[in-house]
């Protein structure tokens, strides 16, 4: 998600056509599992909805397992 979003920046939709695949509908930021792991945080808390790329004019496809 991150690099998808920093892609974006360097280069606009008419420059480059992005889309990002994964077999999840949520993206965690890993650095929190930590407060997760120690009941400070609840997974819907360190996590996002990859639907939130679309905003930026980022493709999502759902990929398989």
């Amino acid at each position: 998600m991150i690099i998808s979003r920093e892609v974006r920046e360097l280069l606009s939709p008419d420059d480059v056509e992005i889309t990002v695949i994964d077999v999840k509908d949520r993206t965690e930021f890993r650095p929190s599992y930590l407060y997760l792991a120690f009941g400070y945080r609840k997974p819907e808390q360190i996590s996002v909805p990859l639907e939130n790329l679309r905003k930026y004019k980022i493709k999502l496809r759902k990929g398989e397992k």
